[in-house]
């Protein structure tokens, strides 16, 4: 008899266990995961004369266009807006986007300029993504089941590139955020190091051999 009440108080506890489990599954909050390509019909500059100083940078009806994973129900219907008409190179707050509730918000909080010339300008920024409120729409994404997205890692990339008098802009919006391979000062002051010591030792070799 006692044995036969252990067993069932062990398999209720376990049911019990289960369907917490499930619940907290169902309920869980898990990071973006998507990506949106921004296209344009072109961009202005301001006062500069090509893109190595373009001053202010407008970009002419931004469209977003094929948006993935999470992004998916996020940007349907409700197209982000920046939150200035120009992009300023000095100004990382003009980088960010508005949307409506259903859409979200991305604020920078880094900014590289990746690669500048006359003729071609990248921007990298780096920041978060607030979701709206449009969630539990899309198949296979952070929302399913349940769930919502999380307020999560995300990188916007500009390219412009000017020929002649036009300027053409493009863009990508992905989380979680693509990064950009770039050396920390520690590593750059190691590897400085290491090249002096071996010019050094060369230099020593090549003494010896000499004598």
């Amino acid at each position: 008899m006692k044995t036969n009440i252990k067993k069932s108080l062990a398999i209720t506890a376990l049911a019990l266990s289960g369907s917490l489990f499930a619940a907290q599954s169902f309920g869980a909050v898990l990071n973006l995961s998507g990506s949106s390509s921004i296209g344009s019909s072109g961009a202005t500059i301001g006062l500069g004369l090509d893109l190595n100083a373009p001053g202010l940078i407008t970009v002419v009806n931004p469209i977003f266009g094929i948006n993935t994973g999470d992004y998916a129900p996020l940007l349907l219907n409700a197209p982000f807006t920046f939150s200035a008409t120009a992009l300023d190179l000095s100004n990382m707050s003009t980088f960010n986007i508005n949307g409506p509730a259903s859409s979200g918000t991305y604020v920078v909080s880094q900014l590289i300029i990746k690669a500048q010339d006359a003729n071609f300008l990248d921007v990298y920024t780096r920041g978060l993504f607030t979701p709206g409120s449009l969630l539990g729409t899309q198949s296979g994404g952070c929302a399913t089941g349940g769930n919502t997205c999380a307020v999560s890692d995300t990188s916007l990339r500009w390219s412009f590139t000017k020929s002649g008098d036009s300027v053409s802009a493009s863009g990508s919006l992905s989380s979680p955020a693509v990064t950009l391979n770039v050396p920390e000062p520690a590593s750059l002051s190691l590897l400085i190091i290491g090249l002096i010591g071996g010019a050094a030792n060369l230099r020593k070799s090549t003494k010896k051999l000499a004598s």
